[in-house]
């Protein structure tokens, strides 16, 4: 059986992602902006997080999941039905192993609704610049700068949903799951939160410089 640190899992995140797109068909243009914008996000966020392991020492012990996940464990990536399905399922108690597991999924499935949101500005991008017959240098330059911005939010939103659930896990062999309904439930609203004000942040800042683009 082979195991996966959680802490290492956005590399197989991007794995898994990558062969699960390679193997669907009809791949339009933006299926392959979809991959190409996720595979961006996660190359940034590694790098930062390589980065942040050389400054301090004790960074890959302080967010390491203490718990090892099998593969076979997060095997697939669920849908919204399923992952409702999946935090049914339990009593009224929930134990350390499933709790990584349901909590890994359920940052699965919001990640790909971020990257959902980022194909939608991408196309936003292209629909004002087709109008306003912007060149392909000028509109990358445009577009660049909010792909950096929103990947940076990414890697903030993924760090602090890491440190909280560590610390909201730590020493817990088993919980409450009416207390880890709750967490999830606070947790999903954040990262709604957050996507929408990025979505309408870019979405405006994207706007603006388009409408007011002069030729050089």
């Amino acid at each position: 059986m082979t195991y996966t640190r959680f802490y290492d899992s956005r590399s197989r995140q991007l794995s898994e992602y990558s062969h699960s797109r390679s193997h669907k068909k009809n791949k339009g243009y933006y299926r392959q902006e979809d991959q190409a914008a996720y595979e961006y996000m996660m190359r940034e966020e590694n790098r930062k997080i390589e980065e942040r392991k050389r400054k301090s020492g004790n960074a890959s012990r302080a967010y390491s999941m203490p718990y090892r996940i099998s593969e076979e464990d997060v095997a697939r990536e669920l849908s919204k039905k399923e992952l409702t399905k999946l935090i049914n399922s339990f009593g009224a108690t929930i134990d350390e192993k499933d709790m990584y597991t349901t909590f890994y999924h359920y940052h699965t499935y919001l990640q790909r609704r971020y990257s959902k949101m980022i194909i939608k500005l991408q196309k936003l991008c292209h629909k004002l610049a087709s109008k306003r017959y912007i060149p392909d240098e000028d509109l990358n330059q445009y577009w660049m700068e909010c792909k950096k911005g929103v990947s940076r939010h990414l890697f903030t939103l993924n760090y602090y949903s890491y440190k909280h659930f560590f610390e909201f896990a730590k020493d817990a062999p088993v919980e409450d799951m009416a207390r880890f309904k709750t967490f999830l439930a606070d947790y999903v609203r954040m990262w709604k939160q957050k996507i929408r004000e990025n979505n309408k942040k870019w979405t405006q800042v994207l706007t603006k410089n388009i409408k007011k683009y002069k030729k050089r």
